[in-house]
């Protein structure tokens, strides 16, 4: 894999002969280790069948069919492998190729030779799944830990048509059989090595991938960059797709929020299953036709490559932590206000005895909080909020996440703890001290770029441009909810006519 602190093990049931003639596939381990917890963590395991082929000069011994599917290997087995080769790669301070057996008096190392570490990353071509480098970094925001396998397929199809696909039409390869997100024990992973390859195609620097997805930056594959006039079309439609997003964006979101609200006011009890599958159909093609992700995402990448380019030769290489500062506050307009909001509705519940009653109760009962609270200022206002942000949830990236305006006891839990515990610092101090961070930052790099004047110019344009991006990255994020959860109102409408004819046991299975 080139990570250094992990290790891929190839084991088959019986002689190694086989394996060395090239007459069966190997089960598949990859262990990662932690030489500072001296701990070992199962990453992958590929299990084949073990049906044999003659060999010609061994006897073949057929295995009984229900063993054609156990593991070479258990993975205590595999941990001890993985550390035995660590304590070997210790003592000849280099990595190696090691050769082992087992019976049944234990493991039994035969032979271990050095690896370079020279050798130059493998070629886009020769890429495959198991050689890639992946990430949830950025999937652990907006997904619950474990995702249902129809989150899931949702964000593999939003993945393949609306992130894969504009990278197609700029131009871009993709080695055939590689996948941009994997799901290993239940969870999603994407690709950082097929994005940096992207990058690296398209001329940018593959480091900024892992500052927006979060996550180590590994080793960029080898890349061929597009030839010039590829990448003259492919930043002409870049910078095409970057401003109509910029100004199809009001107008979508717009239409976005009037899908959730058609479908939950509808009368759709009596619609059949077909014509719920029709309009979940509808809905996912009008996603895929007017979606501004992949648009708004590369404005975000391109005002950061740009700002780097202009602070790596101003200021060096602390040019990140600079460029967060200035960036302070930036692209939380939604969320700000969210936040903001729930600050609000708790100084209202302080000053009524019925919502402090209700809020400081133990044991705590929040699915009553409408007896508890009728006719009060707070529910009034909270209703307020579950009507402007009741389409947004944990793990909200999930269709099958219920939204907090069917369960509202996570927003209520949060205003509790400001109605016991008040905040140490009030939004506006947060907002306060950030607009201060925005402001040093901006003035050091200023003070870097000195009598400059076109290079101010340039920081103040690309600034601007970043910020507006980011604040259009959290808006379509907001507005993308619209559409899960309308998604999600149809599909609970066709699991609740499954049940009543008993197809499934559960209205959300």
């Amino acid at each position: 894999t080139r990570e250094r602190n992990d290790v891929v093990i190839n084991a088959v049931l019986g002689l190694a002969d086989p394996l060395v003639k090239g007459t069966v596939t190997p089960d598949c381990y990859i262990i990662h280790t932690d030489p500072q917890a001296d701990s070992f963590h199962l990453l992958e395991r590929h299990l084949v069948s073990k049906r044999g082929e003659p060999t010609g000069t061994l006897p073949d011994t057929p295995m009984p069919d229900p063993d054609l599917q156990q593991p070479s290997l258990t993975d205590e087995e595999a941990f001890a492998l993985a550390s035995l080769t660590k304590q070997i790669e210790r003592a000849m301070n280099h990595a190696v190729d090691v050769e082992w057996a087992i019976d049944e008096r234990g493991i039994w190392i035969l032979q271990a030779r050095s690896i370079p570490e020279t050798a130059a990353p493998p070629a886009l071509g020769a890429l495959t799944d198991a050689t890639c480098a992946w990430s949830r970094a950025n999937f652990k925001e907006t997904l619950p830990e474990q995702p249902s396998p129809v989150g899931l397929s949702f964000l593999r199809q939003f993945m393949e048509t609306n992130i894969l696909q504009p990278y197609l039409q700029l131009g871009c390869s993709i080695p055939s059989g590689l996948s941009s997100v994997r799901t290993i024990l239940g969870r999603p992973y994407i690709n950082v090595t097929l994005f940096q390859s992207f990058m690296a195609q398209l001329g940018g620097d593959p480091a900024l991938v892992t500052e927006q997805m979060g996550g180590n930056a590994p080793a960029p594959p080898a890349v061929k960059r597009l030839p010039w006039w590829a990448l003259l079309r492919a930043g002409l439609m870049m910078e095409w797709k970057i401003r109509q997003a910029a100004r199809r964006a009001p107008r979508w979101f717009a239409e976005m929020k009037r899908m959730a609200e058609t479908y939950k006011d509808s009368a759709t009890d009596s619609v059949s299953p077909a014509e719920l599958l029709s309009r979940l159909d509808q809905l996912g093609k009008q996603l895929s036709s007017h979606d501004l992700t992949f648009a708004i995402v590369a404005g975000v990448s391109q005002g950061f490559s740009a700002l780097q380019r202009l602070l790596e030769r101003r200021v060096g290489k602390n040019w990140r932590p600079l460029l967060n500062g200035a960036l302070q506050g930036s692209g939380t307009v939604v969320s700000a206000r969210q936040i903001v909001r729930l600050a609000e509705y708790a100084a209202i519940a302080k000053e009524e005895p019925a919502a402090v009653e209700f809020f400081f109760t133990d044991p705590w009962e929040p699915q009553q909080f409408r007896d508890a609270l009728a006719g009060t200022r707070f529910l009034d206002a909270f209703d307020g909020y579950l009507t402007e942000y009741g389409h947004r949830a944990v793990g909200e990236s999930d269709v099958m996440s219920p939204r907090f305006s069917e369960d509202p006891q996570y927003v209520l839990g949060m205003i509790r703890e400001q109605v016991i515990a008040p905040p140490l610092l009030s939004m506006r101090d947060v907002r306060r001290r950030q607009a201060n961070a925005r402001g040093q930052s901006l003035q050091r790099i200023r003070t870097a770029i000195g009598w400059r004047y076109h290079e101010r110019v340039y920081l103040n344009w690309w600034h601007r441009r970043l910020s507006r991006f980011l604040a259009l990255r959290e808006a379509n994020r907001h507005h993308l909810m619209y559409f899960t959860a309308a998604v999600r109102h149809l599909l609970l409408l066709l699991g609740r006519q499954f049940t009543s004819c008993g197809v499934l046991n559960r209205q959300d299975d």
